[in-house]
């Protein structure tokens, strides 16, 4: 590494590296940008330093990390401020990756006969800049700054070398912060519509390791004994079923959102006997980063009767095949998982009967079993299920 010296001593290479390690580590850790931001005070002998942001169409600009964190020097960079601050007359200054002095922008005997000066700079002993351009997106630019006071010598050109070789780690290291807390506020913003949902809702990578599930699954968990989550992964507690479900996740995980593909509808039992839970899994595209570079494609489960009731009033199921009522009350019966004796006992008629009135059930819905039967119920009546 090229050696330095700032200020008439001679800069440690180790520190350097340091410092550009506590920067790369920074993204999406608010708390290590302040101690980054001060590091770089540090190296580069400055009175202050802050990572900021200024809009050139409004005038007003925004800390986002300084240091010291709460000095009374603060307030000569505070966003009030910003529209007053003569180093900011041109934007065309300000292309990212550019290093510059404040005496380049201003000369320093020009500086002091401004109100900015005299108001904010010079009460705090403050007088020479060093800015760094980190990116700019439009009229907002973002940069970096560290101050020197009266008494200290301007920056020279071994400062800029020098800021300029850490500029560049900057400036990599916030758009990956941007990005960083971009993600988040996105995955807080579906979390939040996730959990509005009345539904129980997972979202598992290929291997069915729940990523995201929403409030409702808890309790769906405790009610439904044929679902449960080993470990991280979600499974069927049947083996069949189990190995099923795990199929249908791999399938909708490796299908893109945007192919307009169905959901894929599975029926799962209940080990004691009633009430099947049926689930529609469909692709939920790429569910983030495990490692580096690796993305884990992700699919939606959502539990489309975690409730065992059938409401006819409610349901158009019986009103678009024309089932008759008694009809209806079978079909509510099999919807909800009673086996056909359960039905007899239920409606108190004939297991004769039962059977009969299937029979013309699914002559009407061009079904051939109770499962065909639950799996058209789901895809037609999504508002009850």
């Amino acid at each position: 590494m090229k050696s330095y010296e700032v200020a008439g001593h001679a800069v440690d290479p180790a520190k350097v590296d340091a410092l550009i390690h506590s920067i790369h580590v920074a993204a999406g850790h608010r708390h290590r940008w302040r101690d980054a931001i001060a590091g770089l005070r540090g190296l580069l002998r400055g009175r202050a330093a802050v990572l900021a942001r200024h809009d050139f169409a409004s005038g007003r600009g925004e800390w986002l990390f300084e240091s010291p964190s709460s000095p009374a020097d603060s307030e000569a960079y505070a966003a009030e401020h910003s529209a007053r601050n003569p180093w900011f007359i041109s934007s065309l200054d300000y292309r990212p990756g550019r290093v510059m002095t404040g005496e380049e922008l201003l000369a320093s005997h020009a500086l002091r006969r401004t109100d900015y000066y005299r108001d904010y700079l010079k009460p705090h002993g403050l007088l020479h800049r060093l800015c760094g351009v980190v990116s700019r997106r439009d009229n907002v630019v973002y940069y970096t700054d560290v101050l020197r006071g009266r008494g200290q010598p301007a920056f020279d050109d071994e400062d800029r070398a020098l800021f300029g070789s850490i500029l560049r780690h900057l400036a990599v290291s916030f758009e990956n912060h941007s990005r960083l807390v971009g993600a988040r506020g996105e995955n807080r913003a579906l979390r939040a519509i996730v959990d509005r949902m009345d539904s129980a809702v997972f979202v598992v990578d290929v291997d069915a390791t729940v990523l995201l599930a929403n409030s409702r699954c808890e309790g769906l968990l405790e009610e439904f004994e044929g679902l449960e989550v080993r470990g991280e992964r979600i499974a069927a507690a049947s083996r069949a079923e189990d190995r099923a479900l795990r199929e249908a996740i791999a399938e909708a995980a490796s299908v893109p959102t945007s192919a307009g593909v169905e959901a894929r509808i599975l029926t799962l039992t209940n080990p004691r006997g009633l009430h099947p839970l049926v689930l529609s899994i469909a692709p939920a595209g790429d569910g983030g980063q495990g490692v580096p570079g690796a993305t884990r494609p992700a699919a939606m489960l959502v539990a489309r009767n975690p409730h065992p009731t059938y409401d006819l009033k409610r349901c158009a199921f019986a009103s678009i095949f024309e089932l008759t009522p008694a009809q209806a009350r079978l079909a509510g019966a099999i919807l909800t998982g009673h086996s056909l004796s359960d039905a007899s006992r239920l409606l108190r008629v004939s297991e004769n009967t039962v059977r009969s009135h299937l029979k013309q059930i699914y002559q009407k819905t061009h079904t051939h079993s109770q499962i065909e039967l639950v799996h058209l119920h789901s895809r037609l009546c999504t508002e009850h299920v």
